[in-house]
């Protein structure tokens, strides 16, 4: 098994000094273990403890900082762990609730098992694999947001969450999250849930009532991808609109209200996707989603929002998230997807609609105990994700010009607007074959159709991952 090296840049505090420092793996966002008198030359101090678990079960105690490292061209905060003065710098998981490390037979030091296991699941997942021959073939994972691993913040901040039984009502972690949403969406509550899923569908129950239909695009999130929930837990047919770019305007929706008459289903309610998945992570234009929203209120038709990416639509359009949220009752947001937490969504909306929003959560069986937890990462989330958003709109830009130029695929430039980019094949190379292609070296992307492919930039995506993908796209087209 070979040492697989990789140049991580470290940064003093005051960010005007820097050495770069050869780590053993990339693993992306867990702990950098560097030698003491590295960072104390940089002029870090110790600010914390860490505890590590070794392979043989015993727990040890490392000082720890917090150190703005820079790798692929990418900076980001991480946790560094002041090593031994002769040890060498080990980039690796040395968290105590993930990972353990394990005594090197040949170099006879202490490496992270990730290291020993290069090819298996463990390692895919940071990014490093095993080709047939035994070398490593680096892995940019663009299939989801939803792929993304929690920060180290995040990590700190769940293992000192303050918990409590949350069905019960007494979580006061969950509470500060939930207060926390609805003030940024200014909603007068909110409800956190285990997934976007559970929170679109119990938002659909809670205004609804068996036998009526629901106004959506045709290509929605809650059509295509949530299993006909609609259908079975609420008893709700879709009135379905065609769309190109995922979003409609009030005629559409005047078409397709069901008159007062004892012979048909009832419209109960009016559903949109800001950004659009399908569509290309598309959004829902303010004018529209006003004109939308204006119409219902006259007509009485309360308005959810699947905002599964709402903040990528506030981020690109430079607008505070309730500007959006101000054009629907009911919004639900994702935390697992490019805010990288872990876990969660949260739902939005009227302080008497969130309470039956709790009990049908319940119903469901989404009633989570110490969900504190999981709660805290989404309040780091919210003060430091949001923001960087931007960042993986540009690398969707990027990506989406160059394969634009091309050869066999086709990119609308106009539906690039976040973080999602379609690609069309048009010659004889379809979706599940490019993205076998691909795989193969070492690019996962997403098969959405016979020739469309997804891909979907986030928070573990570089410039330079940008530029690898580029290249493996020119010699997997050029080959068909």
């Amino acid at each position: 098994m070979g040492t697989f090296r990789y140049p991580v840049v470290l940064y003093s505090p005051d960010r005007s000094r820097s050495v770069t420092v050869e780590t053993l793996v990339d693993t992306g966002a867990t702990y950098t273990w560097v030698p003491a008198p590295v960072l104390q030359g940089l002029g870090h101090q110790p600010s914390f403890r860490q505890r590590l678990r070794l392979a043989d079960g015993t727990v040890i105690e490392r000082d720890g900082t917090e150190v703005v490292v820079e790798i692929d061209g990418a900076r980001r905060t991480t946790v560094i762990i002041f090593g031994d003065p002769d040890s060498e710098a080990l980039l690796g998981a040395v968290t105590l609730e993930q990972f353990s490390l394990a005594p090197d037979p040949v170099a006879r030091r202490l490496v992270p098992v990730v290291a020993l296991m290069a090819g298996s699941k463990a390692v895919e997942s940071f990014g490093i694999r095993q080709n047939r021959r035994g070398g490593v073939v680096r892995v940019v994972d663009l299939r989801s947001d939803t792929v993304t691993q929690p920060t180290p913040e995040m990590r700190r901040a769940m293992s000192l969450a303050e918990v409590g039984d949350d069905v019960l009502g007494e979580d006061p972690t969950v509470h500060r999250l939930e207060e926390r949403a609805a003030e940024l969406l200014g909603k007068e509550a909110a409800l956190f849930l285990p997934s976007g899923t559970m929170g679109n569908q119990v938002a659909l129950k809670a205004w609804t009532r068996p036998g009526q239909e629901v106004i959506l695009d045709a290509r929605a999130h809650i059509v295509l991808y949530e299993m006909a929930a609609m259908a079975v837990i609420s008893g709700l047919l879709p009135n379905l609109i065609p769309t190109e770019a995922g979003h409609f305007g009030a005629a559409d929706v005047a078409a397709r209200v069901r008159p007062p008459v004892s012979y048909v289903a009832p419209t109960g309610l009016v559903s949109v996707e800001n950004t659009h998945n399908m569509a290309g992570g598309t959004i829902f234009p303010q004018e529209r989603l006003a004109e939308v929203y204006d119409f219902c209120r006259s007509r009485g038709l309360p308005v959810h929002m699947d905002g599964a990416r709402i903040f990528n639509a506030a981020v690109a359009q430079g607008l505070p998230v309730r500007a959006i949220a101000q054009y629907a009752d009911s919004v639900m947001f994702s935390l697992s997807k490019g805010l990288a937490c872990p876990v969660g969504s949260v739902l939005c909306g009227p302080r008497d609609f969130i309470e039956e929003a709790r009990r049908v959560r319940k119903m469901l069986g989404g009633g989570m105990r110490q969900a504190g937890i999981l709660a805290a990462a989404g309040l780091v989330a919210l003060d430091t994700m949001v923001e960087r958003l931007a960042e993986d709109h540009a690398r969707a830009r990027t990506l989406a010009e160059g394969l634009a130029d091309l050869p066999g695929l086709r990119v609308d430039l106009t539906r690039v607007q976040t973080n999602i980019v379609i690609v069309e094949t048009t010659g004889p190379l379809r979706a599940e074959a490019l993205c076998e292609r691909l795989r193969t070296q070492g690019v996962l992307a997403l098969p959405v159709g016979p020739d469309r492919v997804r891909m979907v930039t986030h928070y573990h995506i570089t410039d330079d991952d940008i530029r690898y993908v580029l290249d493996k796209f020119r010699q997997v087209v050029t080959v068909a």
